[in-house]
């Protein structure tokens, strides 16, 4: 139906920034927030063989509160098409310190200090030949130790992301990237509050029958997110209901609070 094609989309755009990146999604926790993507994400993780789900508190918020707290951040950049057997690292430096003069004008001019400003700094490089690049963290001041440890970084990122590497074949430099990065303060997450209800110890409210996909309709515990203390855990079938969305557990997971209020959904055995 039409929730099985809106999973096979998000599945395709989880493997856009995943797989097609060289990362194994089963390595990594999915995190799910917005009003609708606790709903899914279960469904998602079994798909993709993620091994944990992470629901923030008010996963509907997340993204309103991530515009408030999010660092500054400006990118720059300039094309330099250069073998790596030719470049001079002395004016690849240069390069990155005009860059990283252009970043360091623009936070001063947004108010952000010193020493809360910082600077990263990136080659797209690519194989003589390739019409693509991989982008390859370097570290500053540059020299020629930094160019061949870049030339090594790349040839592990080409492996990872293609599945093969090519180390005796000439690569080149094709863009030049800085990011400079205004820290803002984040708030400190403190330990969950719980508003407990007579007659809801643990939040559990009246069972439902639920409807799932591979084993029909299943009488399901329905859970008030608000009345979850830290490190209570609950088992699967599950629905756990709060203002701005609702999480869908799936049969075969476990659901935990942490000490700060998140939703940790592991699968279990």
């Amino acid at each position: 139906g039409i929730v099985e094609i809106a999973n096979a989309a998000m599945v395709r755009a989880i493997r856009i920034v995943s797989v097609q990146r060289g990362y194994d999604p089963r390595e990594f926790a999915l995190v799910a927030f917005g009003g609708a993507g606790p709903l899914h994400a279960l469904a998602l993780a079994e798909e993709m063989g993620v091994p944990r789900v992470v629901v923030q508190p008010r996963p509907g918020l997340a993204s309103a509160l991530g515009l408030l707290v999010t660092d500054l951040k400006h990118d720059y950049a300039t094309t330099w098409i250069e073998a790596t057997a030719r470049v001079d690292p002395e004016r690849l430096e240069r390069l990155f310190a005009e860059l990283e003069h252009q970043g360091r004008t623009m936070l001063q001019r947004e108010g952000v200090a010193s020493a809360q400003a910082s600077f990263g700094r990136r080659l797209e490089m690519r194989y003589l030949g390739q019409s693509y690049q991989l982008t390859i963290p370097v570290p500053g001041p540059f020299g020629p130790t930094e160019l061949a440890d870049a030339v090594e970084r790349f040839h592990a990122a080409h492996e990872a992301a293609y599945g093969y590497a090519e180390p005796a074949e000439p690569t080149e430099v094709v863009n030049v990237r800085v990011s400079a990065v205004g820290r803002i303060d984040k708030p400190r997450l403190g330990p969950a509050g719980v508003q407990r209800r007579a007659g809801q110890p643990d939040g559990r409210q009246e069972p439902r029958p639920v409807f799932f996909r591979s084993l029909g309709f299943v009488t399901t515990d329905i859970l008030d997110r608000r009345l979850l203390a830290p490190e209570q855990a609950f088992d699967g079938p599950a629905v756990v209901e709060e203002h701005d969305s609702t999480t869908l557990v799936q049969p075969g997971w476990r659901g935990r609070v942490d000490p700060v209020g998140n939703l940790l959904i592991e699968r279990m055995g």
